[in-house]
């Protein structure tokens, strides 16, 4: 699953041939993979089904792929009981939250299960001859990151692993991508899932 397209990073990294196309696709591809890990949730919108344990005291249940669809079904199911929206509980659409208006108690594992359309619409792309599937509606911040570490790794692909460069004036330090980049982690903070939820 891409999150942005080959024309946006050409775009960025400022690059007016084909030569790279290919290269350029599997970079997308490394990183939306990687920055989709990251945010820990699912992006690519679809109907899913997640069972929880109930937890005393515990009102909220995050679920693992947002926005959730408001115009699809929810179904929030308690103890094989089906639960009405805006009376037993309430949902957070952009944050994939199930708030329930009361503490439901512990009655046995697995007896919450959750029914939703989350996440964002794809439509298909060709990069270099290859049809893929490239999520369109993602928010511009996302979208920004995975261009910034798109470029970053492209424009450094042939310095893989190198920690540091001597230079006439002296030497840098710290030249290694195997993760995202500060700034990328930090625009992404804002749309992670909490661990462990």
């Amino acid at each position: 699953m891409l999150l942005v397209s080959l024309e946006d990073v050409k775009a960025f990294v400022e690059k007016n041939d084909t030569s790279h196309d290919y290269l350029i696709g599997m970079i997308i591809e490394y990183v939306s993979s990687r920055v989709e890990a990251f945010l820990n949730r699912s992006l690519t919108k679809e109907y899913r089904t997640k069972v929880f344990d109930i937890v005393d005291k515990k009102r909220r249940y995050f679920l693992t792929s947002y926005p959730i669809d408001s115009s699809a079904n929810i179904t929030v199911t308690l103890d094989e009981n089906v639960q009405t929206i805006d009376s037993d509980y309430y949902v957070w659409f952009d944050e994939g939250v199930v708030e329930f208006d009361f503490f439901p108690t512990y009655l046995e594992p697995k007896q919450l299960e959750i029914t939703w359309l989350g996440g964002y619409d794809v439509v298909t792309t060709t990069i270099a001859g290859t049809v893929k599937n490239i999520i369109e509606d993602i928010p511009d911040a996302i979208k920004f990151a995975v261009l910034l570490q798109s470029a970053f790794v492209y424009r450094n692909r042939t310095n893989i692993g190198v920690t540091s460069v001597t230079l006439p004036n002296g030497s840098i330090n710290g030249i290694y991508f195997g993760d995202l980049l500060p700034e990328v982690k930090s625009i992404l903070h804002m749309y992670r899932k909490p661990a462990g939820d």
